[in-house]
């Protein structure tokens, strides 16, 4: 401004006229100040972050590493150690594979209704393979698998998604009996309800994801038969958390621990029952850690630089 008025002085030929060349000047510096910050409010708004559109289907697929243990409580040579009962088997794998898939999928997700973007449906599918047991010399195949399907709820907070989940689902875990003779141990077949919710807290590039579930089982399978103790019941938690490391926008990168438990109770036991057939429950314990694949569309908008 000062070499700008020492310029019009020298050319103004009174006055007046330098009065009116510098107030046209003000007038032309304010309307210059004015496009800049129009132009710095319309750069603003170009950086303004996008909103993400809502998921419409997540999926993964990987490999579990697993193991699982099956104790009898409150047998006979518990209860009275110095009678001479001989204690009820028991089942231990210290670990084996399975392969898992599971999906999730909101087919109303470009809805303008924000509740019905956030219904979905849910499944899961794990096949364990390569593994047997050997049982006083022989080799006896065993079968375990699970699967569920049901509905899925989506609240989003923020960087949070609370995620209540209500599902339908079978845990199979059987062992073959050698030839000619009684299986030596109850195999279990779980029909159950599961009801529960995740937790989702995206922090780009990284995911982190807590659930936990209660399991109500509808049947036990074999080891609630006539041949073992048929007036059994249960309960079950399943619980664990993931990460999640961003590949690109539309894969993951998934590590993630996961435990399920049950509760059997086998009360009141027959009292016609041989020893071998006496025990006051049973906890059916499977631990697992696992690495697999996320699959995400539509992929994550990129993040906005600050």
């Amino acid at each position: 401004m000062g070499v700008l008025s020492s310029s019009v002085a020298v050319w103004a030929q009174d006055e007046n006229e330098v009065s009116a060349d510098t107030g046209e000047t003000s007038v032309d510096e304010t309307e210059t100040s004015s496009d800049e910050s129009d132009f710095s409010d319309d750069s603003a708004e170009g950086d303004a972050p996008v909103a993400a559109e809502p998921i419409l289907l997540e999926a993964s697929v990987g490999m579990r590493m697993y193991s699982r243990s099956f104790q009898h409580t409150d047998t006979l040579a518990q209860l009275f150690p110095t009678s001479g009962f001989d204690e009820l088997p028991s089942y231990s794998l210290p670990l084996a594979p399975m392969v898992y898939v599971d999906a999730s999928f909101f087919p109303l997700a470009k809805s303008k209704s924000v509740v019905l973007q956030n219904i979905g449906l849910v499944g899961a599918f794990d096949l364990g393979f390569a593994t047997d047991v050997n049982y006083s010399g022989t080799t006896l195949s065993q079968t375990h698998y699970r699967f569920d399907v049901g509905l899925k709820g989506r609240i989003p907070i923020g960087k949070l998604s609370i995620e209540p989940v209500l599902a339908y689902g079978g845990h199979n875990f059987s062992i073959g009996s050698p030839a000619g003779q009684p299986a030596p141990f109850p195999s279990v077949n779980y029909s159950l309800i599961e009801m529960g919710s995740d937790i989702l807290w995206r922090l780009h590039p990284i995911t982190i994801r807590a659930y936990g579930r209660f399991l109500l089982p509808l049947s036990l399978g074999d080891v609630a038969s006539d041949a073992w103790f048929p007036s059994a019941k249960g309960l079950g938690s399943h619980f664990g958390g993931q990460i999640g490391f961003a590949l690109n926008p539309t894969f993951d990168l998934l590590v993630n621990v996961d435990a399920r438990i049950y509760g059997l109770n086998f009360n009141p036991v027959p009292v016609m029952n041989p020893p071998e057939r006496v025990a006051g429950g049973a906890t059916d314990q499977y631990l697992s850690a696992s690495l697999g694949l996320g699959f995400h569309f539509p992929k994550s908008p990129a993040p906005v630089e600050e």
